[in-house]
């Protein structure tokens, strides 16, 4: 069954532009039509629409919230460092034709997760040690995200390195071939901040290396290997793998048993021969950035080097391999359980594992500043009211934050003035004067300007 016939095509286009202003070029066709849906549910549909549409999305083999109340507990960031404050989020969604009541939300922390009172954002309250927040009534395919702040407190531990590209591959060898191809520092797609490492998938044969610089020994505790990638490589054929070496370089060992998180997802079995040909890799299309961890525990007492390495085979070459935002450093896990219940009867327990690594460095590393600024991504995003955002830059000086809409036209001015060197700065974007549609939020200093899109929707 057909879609446009359930919501008319006023609706069916009106929903079908907006979901793709809420998605980006990393989105697979899953994450459109969650956004399809979510664009529904803060529209005009109906429930019966909402319900029809739910059915036919789901008989198609598309993954929708379930049905009922539901929750999510995440960080604000995917690893979070001790001694540090860590923003901490749930999302309440009511994926119901009914209102909900008197709904809250029970949050039990973990000894070392310290509540930091006056920074929720939905009222809450301490009751035998756990932290309760009050969302209230919960309309009918609505849905709410409260976030809180705690403090990660009481554990030691070291960090080894912390490379997000941002002063190109200062920290790495990358060697180039006799034909010149490399890894280099790619500009277009980072993770985070403006840069990544990248290597191209040639077709041509190819064996290209980025390798630590200098060796790191490890030492007593619980070293892990951290990093976000993306990789479009032809499936099969070519693709890259992470090895680490304990004796200076001359061999090196596959982290193929040592993945926690994301490991390796196919193998090389190209008839054309490749120095990766019948090893495990990563292969084919990741859709999007996604975080790789590894256990690096067997290695505690040794001097070691780790390198990632992309091989391609003679045909068909395409894009290839972005690494960013590589973490070695000792991690613990820390569980929190949430419980939501509403005065219906309905209760939704889920535990969340938070992986925490340590924030001491063990070498000198490159400075905490950015080089230039560091802007969070704008959340909750879409929103109805208000949204957040948060930045920092590397010297004082005048800062501008306005907002654009999709023409570029000036619609509002969040902010303006002289912002100290170092210090986050949180700003509300009000979005209550303003009609649901695709906004761009800027930010301008003296030497640096960035956009993010973000999405109104009531």
């Amino acid at each position: 069954m057909e879609i446009w016939p359930v919501l008319g095509r006023t609706l069916t286009d009106k929903a079908a532009l907006t979901a793709i202003g809420m998605t980006n070029r990393d989105s697979n066709q899953n994450d459109y039509f969650n956004a399809f849906y979510l664009a529904l549910r803060l529209m005009a549909a109906s429930g019966a629409q909402i319900d029809q549409v739910y059915q036919i999305l789901v008989s198609r083999g598309y993954t929708l919230p379930p049905k009922g109340l539901s929750l999510v507990y995440q960080a604000g960031e995917p690893s979070l460092n001790f001694d540090k404050d860590a923003e901490m989020k749930v999302e309440i969604n009511n994926n119901s034709s009914e209102t909900k009541s008197s709904v809250k939300v029970t949050v039990s922390l973990p000894n070392n997760m310290v509540y930091q009172d006056g920074n929720a954002t939905c009222p809450t309250s301490l009751l035998d040690g756990k932290l309760v927040l009050t969302i209230g009534d919960l309309a009918a395919f609505g849905f709410k995200t409260c976030s809180f702040v705690v403090r990660l407190q009481n554990q030691t531990g070291n960090r080894y390195v912390a490379d997000d590209f941002e002063q190109g591959l200062s920290q790495w060898v990358a060697p180039k071939d006799a034909r010149n191809f490399g890894w280099t520092v790619n500009l277009m797609q980072p993770h985070g901040g403006k840069a990544s490492a990248f290597v191209q998938n040639q077709g041509e044969a190819t064996d290209l290396t980025l390798t630590l610089a200098k060796p790191i020994k490890l030492q007593v505790g619980s070293p892990i290997l951290s990093f976000w990638h993306y990789y479009n490589t032809e499936f099969y054929s070519d693709g890259g793998v992470v090895e680490v070496s304990v004796d200076g370089g001359n061999n090196w060992q596959d982290l193929d048993s040592k993945w926690l998180t994301n490991g390796y997802n196919g193998k090389i079995t190209s008839t054309f021969a490749t120095p990766l040909t019948n090893r495990k890799a990563f292969t084919g299309s990741s859709q999007k950035y996604v975080n790789s961890v590894a256990d690096l525990s067997s290695y505690i007492d040794q001097s070691i080097l780790v390198r990632f390495r992309f091989a391609s085979d003679i045909v068909t070459g395409i894009q290839g391999w972005h690494v960013d935002d590589v973490l070695i450093a000792d991690q613990a896990t820390l569980s929190s359980e949430v419980c939501l219940t509403a005065q219906e009867g309905d209760q939704v327990c889920t535990k969340s594992n938070f992986m925490v690594v340590f924030s001491t460095p063990v070498d000198a590393e490159r400075p905490a500043l950015p080089i230039t600024h560091e802007m969070e991504k704008i959340w909750p995003n879409p929103f109805k009211e208000q949204a957040n955002l948060r930045f920092r830059v590397a010297k004082p000086q005048k800062v501008n934050v306005t907002l654009h809409d999709l023409l570029g036209r000036h619609v509002g001015e969040v902010f303006s003035g002289m912002v100290q060197g170092g210090d986050w700065q949180s700003l509300k974007l009000e979005g209550a004067t303003l009609p649901n549609g695709v906004y761009f939020c800027r930010i301008v200093g003296e030497d640096f300007s960035e956009v993010q899109k973000m999405v109104l929707l009531r």
